[in-house]
């Protein structure tokens, strides 16, 4: 069997590179994403608890959300 020129061979090492480095990616998204449905789900229902904090890097660091009903639950029995 011949390689067909200009055609670099793939190795295992490529590929865990290549899928590393999309994870990589992923997850700065991911951060952004999960704070926007946050905001978006608080505007559609006050009643939706969320806080989160940043480390020095202003990464997120924490992140605390409460549904609705269970913070209603929370409020009318403690």
């Amino acid at each position: 069997m011949e390689l067909q020129k200009n055609v670099k061979p793939i190795f295992k090492k490529d590929v865990h590179n290549f899928f590393s480095r999309k994870r990589q990616e992923n997850l700065a998204n991911d951060a952004m994403e999960l704070l926007e449905y946050c905001k978006s789900t608080k505007i559609e229902n006050p009643s939706f608890q969320f806080d989160f904090t940043i480390d020095n890097k202003n990464r997120l660091e924490n992140i605390f959300w409460s549904p609705a009903h269970c913070f209603d639950l929370y409020q009318e029995y403690g």
